[in-house]
């Protein structure tokens, strides 16, 4: 099944708690360009929708703000992109809490939080494979993602 997060505060208690959230948001034009940090900021006319992944919180994330040249810190999350290893660092990109706050809770949004998907892990071959990401959180995210899908075409189809 699925929770959706109703404010900032219970998407930030569900990564911290699931591990991951699968956010579905408008793209916009400023997320297409990383900056050196590998953080995606929201700017810029909107460019269609996606879903991604929160795999992470980070309390105090350091970034340099393109406008001022200064370096702040931030809260920011880490997520999981489905376009590959050529997408920011491995798939991986930040975006500061603030701005997936306003994505979700601002501009209409979505948080699905997964809450009893049961994955059955294969036997590990031997010897083990060096991999960044396991097939047992490879398959969690499809399933996830699929998941979250479903819910989107119900929601609209209630409206």
């Amino acid at each position: 099944g699925f929770a959706w997060a109703q404010n900032s505060q219970q998407l930030r208690a569900a990564v911290l708690s699931h591990g991951s959230v699968v956010l579905g948001t408008d793209w916009v034009a400023g997320m297409d360009r990383l900056t050196r940090e590998y953080l995606a900021r929201v700017s810029g006319p909107i460019r269609g929708g996606h879903c991604y992944t929160i795999i992470g919180y980070i309390p105090r994330f350091s970034y340099v703000d393109p406008g001022d040249g200064q370096v702040k810190t931030a809260e920011a999350y880490e997520l999981i992109n489905s376009w590959g290893a050529s997408y920011g660092r491995k798939g991986r990109f930040y975006m500061l809490r603030s701005e997936v706050d306003d994505l979700v809770f601002g501009r209409g949004g979505e948080a699905a939080i997964v809450t009893d998907v049961e994955i059955t892990p294969a036997p590990e071959p031997e010897p083990s494979p060096a991999s960044p990401t396991s097939p047992v959180a490879l398959a969690l995210w499809i399933r996830a993602l699929r998941t979250f899908i479903e819910m989107v075409r119900r929601r609209q189809r209630g409206r």
